[in-house]
């Protein structure tokens, strides 16, 4: 009887083990075939996510590009608590970026995906406070929606792969 328990128990895991093909998503040539088209300095947010994503995928710069990537955004500021008196105390920043991916040399737009993130400051009478806080909260959403961007640009490659 507990012969027949070990076979089973060792049937189940070679049965097991082979039924599970598990292949990692971020590998050593983790998105070599993209290449970032760096956006204009004028637009410091979209700069800044531009800069960590750069950052992500850096290390794969040295071979073949196959697609390139171009990223646009859009920003938007909006009070969020208002007191009575009109004073506003906290306020919120969302970020969309849109991103296509293109076939080096070529114009065709083969996908294009979006990536959206928020984040919040609070404000308080201290215009340099405020400017901190600001270029915090927006430091934080530029590195969030950057690691957003490598993994849809990582699903997108395993796909066509």
């Amino acid at each position: 009887m507990l012969f027949k328990k070990k076979i089973l128990f060792i049937f189940f895991i070679g049965v097991f083990s082979s039924a599970c093909t598990f292949e990692p998503l971020y590998s050593e040539k983790f998105l070599a075939e993209y290449k970032i088209i760096e956006p204009s300095k004028t637009n410091k947010e979209l700069h800044e996510i531009y800069r960590n994503l750069n950052k992500l995928i850096s290390s794969n710069s040295k071979s073949e590009n196959l697609f390139t990537v171009e990223l646009t955004s859009q920003n938007r500021f909006d009070d969020i608590d208002v007191r009575e008196d009109e004073k506003v105390t906290r306020m919120g920043v969302s970020t969309t970026v849109i991103f296509k991916i293109r076939k080096r040399n070529s114009d065709k737009v083969i996908f294009t995906g979006q990536s959206i993130g928020s984040n919040a400051f609070n404000r308080i009478a201290e215009p340099y406070s405020n400017e901190v806080a600001k270029n915090d909260a927006i430091s934080k959403l530029s590195s969030s929606i950057a690691y957003d961007i490598r993994n849809q640009l990582a699903l997108y490659s395993k796909k066509i792969k």
